[in-house]
């Protein structure tokens, strides 16, 4: 398993501990980036996500940006054991 789908257990099926919801603050966004999921940000409002690439700072990014919008995989808010 690669490391966002092991340390998050999303298998598309919501089950583990985390579940998929809409948009909003507080939650995290998980991408798929070269056909894996692999890249998770932490949503700032409905739109605006921050995450850190390597080699480079923080950043805060649109959910409709054309480099992001088009890699959304889901909205997850941590729901416990």
């Amino acid at each position: 398993l690669d490391l966002v789908s092991n340390v998050f257990d999303i298998n598309m099926n919501n089950e583990g501990k985390y579940k998929q919801v809409e948009p909003r603050a507080n939650t995290l966004i998980v991408f798929r980036v070269m056909g894996k999921i692999q890249h998770i940000g932490f949503m700032v409002s409905d739109n605006k996500f921050l995450h850190i690439m390597e080699g480079t700072r923080v950043t805060l990014e649109s959910i409709y940006s054309p480099v992001w919008a088009k890699r959304i995989v889901g909205y997850y808010e941590y729901i416990g054991k």
